[in-house]
């Protein structure tokens, strides 16, 4: 064991491997969900770098629940963070580029997400990205609109 390495006993625990999910989401660039936190900007507090500070302040995790970022703009440090569960978080999602006409976030206006549409009738592969790219929107958000969860109203 190296010096000035703490021993918690409590790694493979639940609250552990949240904790270490939370690092790697928001410190590796290799993680698959790096895109949606690192890459955005959400971090870590440095507090929270230690596994023994992170549960002094978030205590172990409830049954049922995992962490949630209480403002999604902001990363994981006390007072941001809460253990939630699905439902809650669920209703705590940030906006996505494309939510429907009736979201006031959504970055596509209506007109935009009917050209989209009809540009999607001729599908071909790489037309999700290149869309994207036009409409300065993510590809998951073309998609979305592609499968019908998102503007559904439209033709």
């Amino acid at each position: 064991m190296s010096i000035g390495r703490r021993v918690h006993g409590r790694s493979q625990t639940a609250t552990w491997n949240i904790w270490k999910g939370m690092r790697q989401r928001c410190g590796n660039p290799k993680s698959p969900s790096f895109q949606w936190y690192g890459a955005r900007g959400i971090t870590v507090c440095d507090r929270w770098n230690s596994f023994q500070a992170f549960l002094e302040d978030m205590g172990e995790r409830p049954e049922g629940l995992s962490i949630d970022r209480i403002d999604n703009e902001r990363g994981y440090e006390p007072g941001n963070c809460r253990w939630a569960d699905a439902e809650a978080q669920a209703n705590n999602k940030r906006q996505s580029d494309v939510v429907g006409s009736k979201n006031p976030n959504a970055r596509l206006t209506e007109a935009q997400a009917r050209e989209i549409k009809k540009a999607l009738k001729d599908y071909y592969r790489g037309q999700i990205d290149d869309l994207a790219a036009q409409y300065r929107v993510s590809a998951n958000s073309i998609y979305m609109l592609k499968s019908g969860r998102t503007w559904r109203h439209l033709l």
